[in-house]
Order: structure tokens, then C-alpha cells, then sequence
């Protein structure tokens, strides 16, 4: 990769990256002053009830943006405006969430691969950087090439994550609409927190491309310069 093509890649990664959270902070703020009949704990509720899913205990949790979906303890977590705010932000946030339990019970693929994936991701973050570390301190080729290849799991994690938000997302919208949660006026404002934080994704996964192909260049480079000599 041309060093000039890299740099124009990592601007518009970068740019997109802080498009999406400045447009997740901006539309989630903006929303969560948009008051609607239900909250999250509601919104949970009444898609766990409608669609017969029962033993998910829905908690809230602290911090902002803070919502996840544990499968191992079958727990939604809702940060407590999200929780308790009766609002477009809150419907869409919960939904997403809820989304995600959705595809738990119907066994979606991808969501099951990524979980199985979890425990192998967390060790080649780190083991991946010690590795290329090894490789540039000691100039070991061998070192190198084999961080490079620990470094593609974090690409294919990431991956990965991309249909399981996208699906979840989808799952939210579907579900909002068949339990008229919002109007579709209210909807179409949701639709806006659901697409950046899809964006997120998005930029994390093309910024994480982005630097496993730099490395993989470098590879090819360096294997070629010993060969030649």
C-alpha cells in the first residue's frame, strides 16, 4: 500500500469514526429530550412479554451508552436514563438491546460466532501487540508474521459484529413497529440513534482492516527484502 493512499485512508477512517460517535452523542442527547410514552424498562418488557420470552432479567447499570446483553447471564443491562427516561432514545436503545436477545433464542449464526470468539479475541489483543513488539525489537521476521496472524482475529471479530448490530438494530425496528412503542413519526426520528450507532461499528471495524492491512504490506515488504538479500 502506497504510503500516500494510507495516510488518505486513515483520514477518512478517522473522519468517519468521529462522524459516528459526535452523531451517536449529538442524536442520543437530542432524543433522549424527546419524550414518549414508554422507557426502556417498558419498551423491554413489552417485547420479552410479546414475543414470550421469559427468565431475562432487565437491570440498569451506570454510565451513558453503557447498554449491553449478557447471553452468559441472561441479563439486559440498561444504563439508567435509558432505564427510567421515557423517551425515542430510550425505546430504540432498549429495542437494539432487545434485538439481541431476539436472535439468542432463534440462534442467529453470527451472534453464536461471536460469542464463541470472545474468550480467543481477548487474548490476541494482547498477544497480537507483544508479538509485533518481538517482531520490530528483535527484528524477527518469524515474530512478526505470527503477530500479523494473531492480529487478523481481532479483523474477523469484527467482522463478524457487523450483521450481529445490523441484524439487532433491524430486530429493533420491527419490534417497535408490531408493538407500537413509537408512532412512525417518532420512529423515523429512532431510526437516526439506531443508524450512527451502526456507524460505530462500521468505523471500528474499517479502522481495524485499515491497520491488519498496513501490517500485512509490511510482511510482504520485509519478506521480500530478505529474500533479495
Amino acid at each position: 500500500m502506497h504510503y500516500g493512499l494510507y495516510l488518505i485512508l486513515l483520514f477518512i477512517v478517522l473522519a468517519l469514526s468521529i462522524f459516528a460517535d459526535v452523531g451517536t452523542r449529538i442524536t442520543y442527547s437530542k432524543y433522549q429530550k424527546t419524550l414518549t410514552k414508554y422507557n426502556g424498562l417498558d419498551t423491554a418488557r413489552l417485547i420479552l412479554n410479546g414475543n414470550q420470552i421469559y427468565g431475562i432479567a432487565v437491570v440498569p447499570v451506570g454510565g451513558t451508552l453503557t447498554d449491553n446483553y449478557s447471553s452468559r447471564n441472561q441479563t439486559v443491562s440498561l444504563s439508567q436514563e435509558v432505564y427510567s427516561n421515557p423517551s425515542i432514545s430510550s425505546v430504540c436503545i432498549a429495542a437494539h438491546e432487545l434485538g439481541h436477545v431476539l436472535q439468542d433464542r432463534k440462534g442467529f449464526k453470527f451472534l453464536e460466532w461471536r460469542h464463541k470468539l470472545v474468550p480467543v479475541t481477548n487474548i490476541a489483543n494482547y498477544a497480537s501487540y507483544i508479538l509485533l513488539f518481538l517482531g520490530y525489537a528483535f527484528d524477527s521476521l518469524a515474530f512478526f508474521r505470527l503477530g500479523v496472524i494473531v492480529f487478523s482475529v481481532l479483523v474477523l471479530y469484527e467482522l463478524i459484529t457487523l450483521p450481529v448490530e445490523f441484524n439487532a438494530s433491524y430486530q429493533a425496528v420491527a419490534q417497535i413497529r408490531r408493538h407500537r412503542i413509537l408512532t412512525e413519526e417518532e420512529l423515523k426520528l429512532g431510526k437516526k440513534v439506531l443508524f450512527f450507532a451502526a456507524l460505530t461499528y462500521l468505523s471500528a471495524f474499517l479502522s481495524t482492516l485499515l491497520s491488519f492491512l498496513r501490517l500485512l504490506l509490511q510482511l510482504i515488504l520485509s519478506s521480500k527484502r530478505r529474500d533479495d538479500d
